[in-house]
């Protein structure tokens, strides 16, 4: 379980270029899923919203996170045009 979080905290809160995978397979994920099924959709843009929300928290202490954020604004934008798409 340790190690579990370590890989969590590494892909997630990592100031460094780790730090940016976490956000962009969040973005590859609903990309796919939402390509194949559109009501996925939804549920990606709350959990991307939630996520941004986390990052916005934090972002006083580490200015970082700005390009997190900036990547899961890119998903939820995403996410929003196959919705619209047919």
């Amino acid at each position: 379980m340790q190690n579990a979080t370590l890989w969590f905290e590494e892909l997630f809160l990592s100031t460094g270029i780790w730090g940016l995978f976490g956000p962009l397979a969040l973005v590859v994920i609903s990309y796919i899923l939402t390509k194949r099924e559109k009501p996925l959709g939804i549920f990606f843009i709350v959990v991307d919203s939630v996520v941004i929300w986390q990052y916005l928290q934090l972002i006083s202490a580490t200015p970082e996170y700005w390009w997190n954020i900036f990547i899961l604004i890119f998903g939820v934008i995403q996410c929003t045009a196959q919705i619209l798409s047919r």
